[in-house]
């Protein structure tokens, strides 16, 4: 049973090659009623997937309301059902459904750690940082996407007496790229011309994302190498007007729509560098895709993707306090481009979702064969 709030596209992506692995697999995804149920036909319009749309926005403000809204909804579609596993994909608005059923009925949980859970859980609502604990400490198995998510859930949030125990149980596995851009993978590069540098970042543009703060960067590249003219173009919906407006001062920008991973591939394939230096980042696919299409990047130390590869492996990560961090980290790039692309190919590979599910697989028969039973949902 899988327990999901969300709907990405990237958790199906791992479901259905789950699926071809044999898994006998059910997914539970709730979410928000001002979000409706799932577009006829889309992504989440599956056979295995049971939507419930419990809770409302006034509920979000008050944690155990909601989470208890869910739960019921939950039982009210399971009860007298057995499964051997829940895996629920956070740890806070997932993994106290999975915490309370397991408290129940015995059914053995794993969870996974993301972005909203450090970044706005634990940061901002300290009174649930016991129950995260409780959580993280029943759980059979913790899955971070990222090192560096791991890093700072024990460094700053988890008393020192729990983390040998935890650290015991948890493992890193990132988060897969659509099979489109590993079956058209790019060849390393060179530049063709040393006189022009085209950026890419792909995202929405707001304030998390801080496409701003990448202008104001290549603004101090440009003051330290006028030879050469720049292009920064950023694929993705304008999340905010304001913002987007500040960005489009800079004349060496263009603010481009969202695009289809077919003319995406092209896009990176134009840029010479990718950039996305996000505030908080849980992993960041787009990584992923523009290494598999030959770019170096530049990525948030600290945050999503930091520590997926050796710093300045397929590129750098940049230390959004260090006022000349981002250019000096560019300059390194340009200095061995040849080098970093090449290292950018061999690394996509990490991100094939085929070998993500067989990982999840083999964690799932893991536990399973340890526990060698089912569990009942408890009315």
């Amino acid at each position: 049973m899988h327990l999901c709030s969300n709907r990405n596209v990237l958790y199906t992506n791992l479901w259905e090659k789950v699926l071809k692995n044999n898994i006998d697999l059910q997914v539970f995804h709730f979410s928000n009623k001002k979000l409706g149920m799932p577009a006829s036909g889309s992504c989440y319009d599956k056979a295995y997937i049971d939507t419930a749309l419990p809770f409302n926005s006034f509920d979000r403000c008050f944690f155990l309301t909601k989470e208890r809204k869910i739960l019921r909804a939950f039982k009210s579609r399971y009860a007298g059902k057995s499964f051997n596993l829940i895996h629920a994909h956070t740890l806070f608005s997932e993994g106290y459904i999975a915490y309370k059923l397991h408290q129940e009925t015995g059914i053995p949980y794993m969870v996974a750690v993301r972005n909203t859970d450090l970044n706005f859980f634990f940061k901002y609502r300290k009174y649930l940082h016991g129950l995260g604990c409780k959580i993280l400490r029943s759980a059979e198995k913790i899955i971070f996407l990222t090192p560096a998510y791991e890093k700072k859930l024990y460094d700053k949030y988890i008393p020192e007496r729990y983390c040998e125990d935890l650290n015991k149980k948890d493992i890193v596995i990132p988060n897969g790229i659509d099979d489109i851009f590993l079956q058209n993978m790019a060849e390393p590069k060179s530049r063709e011309t040393g006189d022009r540098l085209n950026i890419i970042t792909v995202g929405v543009v707001d304030r998390n994302k801080n496409q701003l703060y990448v202008c104001k960067q290549l603004e101090k590249f440009k003051q330290r190498n006028p030879e050469i003219k720049l292009s920064y173009k950023n694929f993705g919906k304008i999340k905010d007007k304001k913002y987007a407006s500040l960005i489009e001062m800079h004349d060496f920008v263009e603010l481009c729509p969202a695009k289809p991973h077919e003319e995406l591939i092209d896009e990176y394939r134009k840029a010479d560098v990718f950039v996305m230096l996000s505030k908080t980042e849980s992993f960041g696919i787009v990584y992923g895709e523009a290494i598999s299409q030959a770019l170096p990047i530049l990525y948030t130390k600290g945050e999503g993707f930091d520590n997926q590869f050796e710093d300045g492996f397929v590129g750098y990560a940049v230390d959004l306090s260090k006022k000349d961090d981002f250019v000096q980290r560019l300059e390194c790039i340009l200095n061995d481009y040849e080098g970093f692309s090449g290292r950018a190919i061999r690394g996509a590979h990490k991100f094939d979702w085929d070998k993500i599910a067989r990982q999840y697989s083999d964690i799932y028969a893991e536990i399973i064969h340890a526990n060698g039973k089912s569990y009942e949902i408890k009315a």
